[in-house]
């Protein structure tokens, strides 16, 4: 009984090495139903891979196509996770919030001119473990005249033992829809000042 159950051990061990199960042949009786169970474990094993994969590959499609800016962060801030859209909107070389981002983006709020206060921003705040929905912000590219419009909604992430283990913060391009707000604005003034005149 010893010698097949070191062959078995030694094609366990290869599976863990190789992700093959090259299990010994000739096996009967016990041995061959210890084989047996191995088999059907790895299996198991392989079966449910193939399914984490696939959710996985779903999920990271379904988030790299998203129109909205999607941002993971631990507890100490540090960035985890961007898809595509965080990548155009913010820049690939640094953090969010980091001083060298600081550098080559203004934070604003949502008149567009007044800078906002570091503790206050969507990032500070979810870094602090508050979820939060719609908190409006803009940002400017140092240099640049282009104001964009953001709304930010932040859920922490908590550990298995209910630590706070960072947050998932979504910015959505705001941009156009105030610019069409402020369009209806200038229109709405203009026929108040048609039927004054009139």
């Amino acid at each position: 009984l010893a010698r097949p159950v070191v062959q078995i051990a030694r094609a366990v061990s290869g599976y863990t090495q190789t992700g093959r199960l090259v299990l010994p042949t000739g096996l009967s009786g016990e041995s061959q139903v210890l084989a047996s169970a191995f088999g059907q474990m790895v299996d198991q094993v392989e079966e449910a891979s193939a399914a984490l994969r696939a959710k996985s590959e779903v999920l990271d499609k379904t988030i790299a196509s998203m129109a909205d800016a999607v941002l993971v962060i631990d507890a100490h801030g540090r960035r985890l996770f961007a898809n595509p859209t965080c990548f155009e909107l913010f820049g690939e070389r640094t953090d969010v919030g980091t001083t060298t981002w600081k550098r080559d983006f203004q934070r604003l709020l949502p008149d567009g001119i007044t800078p906002m206060l570091d503790e206050d921003s969507p990032l500070a705040r979810a870094r602090r473990g508050e979820s939060f929905d719609n908190v409006e912000l803009a940002f400017r590219r140092t240099g640049e005249d282009k104001v964009v419009q953001l709304g930010a909604s932040a859920r922490r992430i908590e550990n298995a033992d209910g630590s706070f283990g960072g947050a998932v913060i979504v910015y959505r391009n705001l941009t156009a829809l105030k610019e069409t707000e402020r369009q209806l604005r200038q229109v709405q003034k203009l026929q108040s000042i048609g039927q004054l005149t009139g």
